[in-house]
């Protein structure tokens, strides 16, 4: 990349170039133009100039008292010569801040003495910017054609800068117009197609001629060509003028001295400014057609004609100039008038712009381009060479991996290895493959070796064994330190198997408790292996609490309350509307015990019981004494509702009379022996218990009862 630095500095500098004057003295004009003069400007630091960076301006400041005695060109440093004006402006007096320049409004030569302001020269500026050193001595060169009148040069500058006129396009080697229609010049190509109006050619003229043209014939000149396209468009340069008229031109069909078909006319182009843009229009591509090239007012003039875009010559081109053996070229024609005719062996077709070959040794083609009526017959010629292909690399036959392993990129011995997942087709890759190993099989890679060439494909085949599968990992609790079989829990036989705990190799787990990871790896024959593990943890019984023995009244539901649990098995089964809940409800006739066994999370079970009583009367039943001490035994002062539907209040109160503790669920929400925060003092207390039981009777009751701490 280092290399390529100055190139993009020097670009970038290029771009970044302000516009540079230079400016020059003067001196005297000698007289009659037996001695005339070059008037020099010294210039440096500029370089090559072009299309981006180059000649933008010439300015002069003359007193001459007859202006059309003078003639002035300016000269480079390479000898490249513009005419800026030529014996113009009449008897008139000076050239006063004249500036010239390409893309100026005014023209030189239609102007009036004294010349102040920027005028389009008589020759083309853009002729200066065709890659030349400008850095060097520049000359004005005047010369005074006539005795009588005399004047000087006081000053003049030139300009460089960006976005000046372009250099015309290289003339090319082209026969010249003929003087006359009937012998119009066949033209096979306008790329850089010029010549001069010399005046030496005659008016070859006749009625329908001057009625369709677009000025008056002085000297005309015939081309005639085949069409491309419906519409040709051209850019015109005049690249210098002896009149300073310029010329005209016109595009026309028909035949000579007869009526004809005005296709584009165009009078005056002028010399010196910008290339002129020109169109032919209402062509039918192949159809024969003439443009007719006229000095204005018999102006002697050279001019420069190209299309837009230029077509470039007659090419063959191939997409490879050297292909291998058996590999077909593509072959492809441009530029010439676009009706091409091929010739050589193994050719698909030969008419066309792009044809195919099949070349089984050295061979040549050529492209002939043809007009319609045989104008301009063209022939190019190209050379295919035949390489053969190398031998093909070498690889390990079968590449042999387990079923989800790691791979590595296949290798070959050779050079340029490309490699490739299909015998035939694709498109090869530098990059070697990493066969995949998810699915169990054989598949087959490839690998070739290209030199010149590339070689055939060599197979490489990569068996993937079927990894064995012992089961998924898994969890398993262990209650109360009891002892497990892991032996069993996965598909071992057939294989070699060996357990770990806690990444120590062990004998097979018959009997275990410990808690922790026990990992069984297992290896096929063909050293495919797989893993499971189990996590042992261990689980004490579950806490299981049935509530407190209580009361019921024979034939009346009543509801069982359990601790939280998985699962729920309650017995006897025929006394509970659903012996697998939580809290289940019982309807008893007699004093009955009930057991409930639960499983937890874990599997770990644990059981518990509570007693109902039976009773036949509807009442309050209440203790006569409490301990709220802690134990979890008699620790809440309850009533026990039998037959009762709704409690209006259950009432403690202390020796004081006061009113220390009230609820409406004398079961659930007993007193726990405390007022306001604070435990309440060993002694005897009241109790008032008011209610409705399920008959619709209030009942009341009252007593005492005491409060042990």
């Amino acid at each position: 990349m280092r290399r390529f630095l100055p190139l993009i500095i020097a670009v970038f500098a290029i771009l970044q170039m302000k516009a540079q004057t230079f400016t020059g003295v003067g001196g005297n004009i000698p007289d009659s133009g037996f001695t005339p003069n070059s008037f020099p400007i010294q210039v440096n630091g500029i370089g090559n100039i072009n299309a981006q960076f180059g000649l933008t301006g010439v300015c002069i400041n003359i007193t001459h008292s007859w202006d059309s005695d003078l003639e002035i060109y300016l000269i480079s440093p390479s000898g490249t010569m513009v005419p800026l004006s030529i014996q113009n402006g009449g008897s008139g007096q000076n050239y006063t801040n004249t500036c010239f320049a390409a893309t100026a409004a005014s023209i030189i030569g239609n102007a009036s003495a004294p010349f102040t302001g920027s005028f389009t020269p008589d020759g083309y500026l853009g002729a200066f910017n065709n890659g030349q050193n400008a850095n060097g001595n520049w000359n004005l060169f005047i010369k005074d054609i006539a005795f009588g009148e005399t004047g000087s040069l006081l000053n003049w500058s030139i300009t460089f800068g960006n976005n000046p006129p372009a250099n015309p396009p290289a003339c090319t080697v082209n026969p010249l117009p003929s003087n006359t229609c009937q012998g119009a010049t066949p033209v096979c190509s306008f790329n850089g197609f010029c010549a001069s109006t010399a005046a030496t050619f005659t008016a070859d003229t006749w009625p329908d001629l001057d009625n369709a043209f677009c000025g008056s014939v002085q000297n005309n000149a015939f081309v005639k060509f085949t069409a491309t396209a419906a519409i040709m468009d051209f850019n015109v340069w005049v690249t210098s003028s002896t009149n300073h008229d310029g010329i005209q031109i016109m595009f026309f069909e028909g035949n000579y001295g007869g009526s004809i078909n005005e296709l584009g006319c165009y009078s005056p182009i002028s010399p010196g400014a910008s290339p002129f843009g020109i169109t032919a229009a209402g062509l039918v591509p192949g159809n024969i057609y003439y443009m007719m090239i006229d000095g204005f007012a018999g102006d002697e003039c050279d001019y420069i004609i190209q299309p837009f875009p230029a077509p470039g010559g007659l090419q063959i081109t191939a997409d490879n100039e050297t292909v291998c053996e058996g590999t077909p070229v593509q072959l492809t024609a441009s530029g010439g008038n676009g009706n091409y005719s091929w010739q050589g062996v193994g050719l698909t077709t030969t008419t066309g712009t792009n044809v195919t070959a099949y070349p089984q040794s050295t061979a040549i083609y050529s492209v002939t381009s043809v007009e319609p009526g045989g104008m301009c017959p063209t022939t190019k010629e190209i050379e295919i060479n035949i390489s053969r292909a190398p031998v093909a690399p070498t690889a390990t036959d079968t590449l042999r991996y387990c079923q989800g392993s790691v791979a590595l990129p296949l290798a070959a011995n050779g050079q340029n290895l490309l490699w490739y997942f299909s015998s035939t087709g694709g498109s090869g890759s530098p990059e070697a493959i990493i066969p995949s190993t998810i699915t169990a099989g054989i598949v087959n890679y490839y690998v070739s070796q290209t030199l010149d060439c590339e070689s055939e494909r060599t197979p490489i085949a990569v068996m993937i064994n079927e990894k064995p599968f012992v089961g998924s990992d898994k969890q398993k609790t262990l209650c109360n330190g009891n002892s497990i079989n892991l032996t069993g829990e996965f598909a071992s036989a057939g294989y070699f198997a060996q357990w770990s705990f806690n990444n120590q190799w062990i004998p097979p787990p018959v009997h275990v408790s410990d808690p922790g990871i026990y990992q069984l790896e297992v290896k096929d024959n063909n050293g495919c292996a797989d893993t499971a593990r189990i996590q042992l943890s261990n689980n004490s019984i579950p806490r299981v609490f049935a509530g407190n023995d209580t009361i019921s009244v024979a034939g009346k539901p009543i509801r069982l309350h359990c601790t939280p649990a998985t699962n729920y098995s309650w017995l006897p089964e025929n006394l509970l509307d659903n012996p697998h809940i939580q809290n289940p409800t019982a309807v008893v006739q007699q004093d009955q015990l009930f057991i409930v066994q639960v499983t937890d999370d874990a599997g770990c079970k644990s059981a518990d019981s509570v007693f109902v009583k039976t009773i036949k009367g509807i009442t309050y039943y209440v203790p006569t004494a409490f301990t709220p001490n802690g134990d979890g035994l008699n620790d809440i002062f309850r009533a026990v509702p039998v037959g009762i539907a709704h409690t209006e209040y259950f009432r403690v109160i202390n020796r004081f009379g006061k009113v220390i503790f009230e609820t409406n669920d004398p079961l659930l929400k007993g007193w726990d022996g405390t007022f306001m925060g604070y435990k309440q003092p060993s002694g005897t207390y009241i109790w008032l218990i008011k209610g409705i039981d399920i008959n619709g009777k209030i009942v009341e009751m009252k007593g005492n009862f005491i409060l042990i701490q």
